[in-house]
């Protein structure tokens, strides 16, 4: 299928039929917000993935959410809970 693509595979409504072999796939999808909360700030990072398996099969679909609270000190943001993820290139 020429128009199967990463939001396709990542969309949850998504179900591969039968008919259809994926020779690979490995789609990850990062989406976030933030708010204040007084003298910090709280991100919250949407992530899926999917992936085939040998048989040209799609895995099941990943969802996870994390959060990461930063807060003023007066000079700079400070990490004071949860993790900042590490994106790459």
């Amino acid at each position: 299928m020429d128009d199967l693509d990463c939001q396709n595979i990542l969309d949850p409504k998504y179900a591969q039929p039968e008919s259809v072999s994926i020779d690979s796939a490995n789609c990850e999808d990062t989406k976030g917000h933030w708010r204040f909360e007084g003298e910090r700030i709280r991100l919250t990072f949407n992530w899926a993935t999917r992936e085939a398996n040998d048989n040209g099969r799609l895995k099941p679909l990943k969802q996870w959410d994390t959060t990461a609270v930063l807060q003023w000190t007066g000079a700079a943001l400070k990490l004071v809970e949860g993790k900042l993820p590490e994106f790459g290139i």
